[in-house]
């Protein structure tokens, strides 16, 4: 399975839908990472920028492309995205 690893930084906007989440982030510079998107787990890089670590929230369903160069994954939370909605 596919692990596509943000910062919080490149989160441009979060949001629940449907008890899914709805997460906007730029459009990778890889086409094929496209296809590799459905059905990934994200996570979220935590920890100093010199030991980073990673923080699984959840898995991705389902991914669309927009127009404005920014892609909408929709996420079924898991355990880490509680601990990562309290400390942001």
């Amino acid at each position: 399975m596919f692990n596509l690893v943000l910062q919080t930084k490149d989160i441009k906007e979060a949001k629940r839908h449907d008890g899914l989440l709805e997460i906007r982030f730029p459009h990778p510079k890889e086409k094929a990472l496209l296809l590799k998107l459905r059905h990934a787990v994200l996570s979220i890089e935590t920890g100093w920028p010199i030991l980073p670590d990673t923080t699984c929230i959840g898995e991705i369903v389902r991914v669309l492309p927009s127009k404005d160069r920014v892609i909408v994954a929709y996420v079924r939370p898991q355990n880490g995205f509680q601990r990562f909605v309290e400390s942001h």
